[in-house]
């Protein structure tokens, strides 16, 4: 176990020479953003945000969310801007709100990894974060580490085919009171504490160090667990149960925001927004709230085009007989649609 701490020291103790290192790029790396190949823009989201390639972070730890991509810059609300070269790797990772554009995470590659360094005009931030992420000839990420000035987090994946896949999921403060390194990972005395992640097709199971063996502690689901029934009936239950306590009274317009979701399911997310217009394709990008997550079975295999479709007749059935369709209609708008496409408006 001595081993495995002495690694991470070592992966700290680069962080001076990655910085280092970084502040050579300062000007490069800005040019390079402005001659991004595109840019992407997305809803606030946490660490790297869409860019961020934990598998495990957005479903173990609470909250944890990625951001979801939106056509224009939303009006007095926080949001976040991805450059990208023209092989689709990332440059720059921007964070923003209604007083303007914050200093950018960067992507540089250094002795075989990629990293992610908060910089600014004159070189790298203060105190920043450091992110350091590995990858596999199938881009399959190996490893990902937060690195701060006292602690670091770490996520090592492996991989075997027809298993699920592994994590081992670090958290280690070097100088945490009350500890020593000759306590091994797992136990209370020890500054690390070790979780072993088994990542299915559609749960996590967790698992925690304690002591000489790992404990399970509990399974996460990636899509919600729904009987068997018609879609019809699955929507209109899951929408009554959305709109019974929630409160739509600054609510606008109603942006029933569609994902494809795996094989098996698809996603409607039900959004509130502030404003409706018709004319302006990018009026449901102003989310002010979401009411939750509609999880739909597939019936069989379908387009992007065809969930559109069932989702807009099963909206629209709502509106004519649904269980709280009058809270529904006291809305200037109500549309469906897929984030980067376009929106059926099914009341105006």
């Amino acid at each position: 176990m001595n081993n495995l701490f002495e690694r991470f020291d070592a992966i700290l103790k680069c962080r001076g020479d990655v910085i280092q290192y970084a502040d050579t790029l300062s000007e490069p790396l800005h040019d390079a953003e402005n001659n991004a190949a595109k840019k992407v823009i997305t809803t606030l989201g946490y660490d790297l945000g869409i860019v961020c390639p934990s598998l495990v972070r957005h479903i173990v730890i609470g909250n944890h969310k990625k951001g979801r991509i939106i056509k224009t810059i939303p009006e007095g609300k926080s949001y976040q801007i991805i450059s990208y070269d023209a092989e689709n790797q990332p440059i720059a990772f921007r964070n923003a709100d209604q007083f303007g554009i914050k200093d950018a995470y960067f992507f540089f590659n250094y002795q075989g990894y990629m990293w992610a360094v908060e910089m600014n005009q004159n070189g790298c931030t203060p105190y920043t974060t450091l992110y350091r992420m590995e990858y596999d000839k199938q881009g399959r990420i190996l490893s990902f580490y937060s690195i701060d000035s006292t602690s670091l987090i770490g996520e090592e994946y492996h991989y075997q085919d027809g298993k699920p896949i592994e994590c081992f999921f670090y958290y280690y403060v070097p100088n945490r009171v009350n500890t020593s390194k000759d306590v091994p990972a797992g136990y209370e005395e020890s500054p690390m504490t070790l979780y072993h992640y088994l990542i299915h097709k559609d749960t996590i199971d967790g698992y925690i160090k304690s002591g000489e063996t790992f404990r399970f502690e509990k399974t996460y689901r990636r899509t919600k667990s729904i009987r068997k029934v018609s879609p019809e009936k699955q929507f209109t239950e899951q929408l009554d149960t959305l709109l019974e306590n929630a409160d739509l009274s600054a609510a606008n317009g109603i942006y029933f925001e569609l994902h494809e979701g795996n094989a098996l399911e698809y996603e409607v997310y039900v959004d509130l927004t502030s404003s409706f217009d018709e004319n302006d394709e990018n009026w449901a990008c102003y989310t002010d709230k979401s009411l939750g997550l509609i999880t739909m079975t597939k019936q069989r295999d379908m387009e992007w085009d065809e969930i559109q479709d069932a989702t807009v007749a099963m909206v629209q059935t709502y509106l004519k007989q649904g269980k709280h369709r009058n809270r529904l209609l006291t809305c200037a708008g109500i549309g469906v649609g897929f984030p980067d496409g376009d929106i059926v408006i099914c009341k105006s």
